[in-house]
């Protein structure tokens, strides 16, 4: 019998499949940006509050 893959993390098996897939930051804070405005493109992406 073999071991389960998720024997040693076993919540990771409460996760579906896509959040599985490794995480990494992004490039830079542009790249962080676009992707972030990729992800929402109906929310606003920049405020700009003057006191």
């Amino acid at each position: 019998m073999t071991e389960s893959s998720y024997a040693a993390e076993p919540w990771i098996s409460l996760l579906g499949e896509a959040r599985r897939a490794p995480v990494g930051p992004a490039g830079t804070p542009v790249h962080a940006f676009r992707a972030s405005a990729a992800r929402s493109p109906g929310n606003p992406a920049l405020a700009c509050s003057r006191s």
